[in-house]
């Protein structure tokens, strides 16, 4: 999760989102060392996360905060299908929608972070419900719209065991350009003392994500399948709390 600034925005939306999540005017833009990698961009089919079955108290004890990305008047990133407009506030909503009936179905307690503006209060807010851990929900923008890779952000070491167990099921599932895992000081990841990840699994400015979302939702209906089974293998490695 290099910047353009404001002009950028004007044309994508306030992004906010991954390759420097600061400031919420400025858009993102692809880190130098997947320059290379862009050109030569996987095709979009995705082939889904192993639909594995666990036992319906697996995560029972456990409570995952999930952050959707900007909200309120920040919309994030724009995308376009044609001529239909995608916002990345409304990808971010429906796939920690997705998200969260995969892990409930676990067992596992989500909690929905609201969306004030502040991000030290949606963090505060996870403490207080008790979270274990923190994932906010982005999906990035740039000009190009041919662009699309997936990295995830994390700010320190404590956060990186959670990061490497969701990243890797990200890559595998979306079959993207790996910008790999980062540690950036910004975002809901930088605050408190909950792991906390914030991933960008797609560009929701690439002209075939926008219209898979309009269409068939393929696209994120794996990348929450992705999302969750990196959980999942997060809690076996770990432990699940209480157990």
């Amino acid at each position: 999760m290099a910047l353009l600034v404001l002009s950028a925005a004007l044309l994508l939306g306030a992004c906010g989102a991954v390759a420097q999540d600061v400031p919420e005017q400025l858009v993102d833009a692809p880190p130098p060392t997947i320059a290379q990698a862009a050109q030569t961009i996987a095709p979009v089919t995705a082939t889904p996360a192993p639909t594995a079955t666990y036992p319906p108290d697996l995560l029972q004890g456990v409570t995952v905060a999930l952050d959707a990305g900007h909200g309120g008047a920040d919309e994030g990133a724009r995308g376009f299908c044609v001529d239909t407009e995608v916002l990345e506030v409304d990808v971010n909503l429906r796939t920690r929608e997705l998200l969260s009936e995969l892990l409930v179905a676990v067992g596992a307690e989500v909690y929905f972070v609201p969306q004030p503006p502040d991000r030290e209060e949606r963090v505060r807010a996870a403490e207080a419900a008790g979270a274990d851990i923190l994932l906010s929900i982005h999906h990035n923008g740039y000009f190009d719209t041919d662009l699309n890779y997936t990295a995830t952000f994390v700010s320190d070491d404590a956060d990186m065991l959670l990061a490497s167990y969701v990243h890797s099921q990200l890559v595998d599932a979306l079959a993207l350009p790996n910008s790999e895992i980062q540690y950036e000081e910004f975002g809901m990841t930088s605050i408190g003392s909950v792991p906390a990840i914030l991933t960008e699994a797609t560009f929701i400015t690439n002209d075939v994500e926008a219209c898979n979302f309009l269409r068939s939702q393929s696209r994120i209906t794996a990348e929450a399948r992705a999302l969750f089974e990196g959980i999942i293998a997060y809690f076996l490695a770990e432990g699940v709390p209480g157990s």
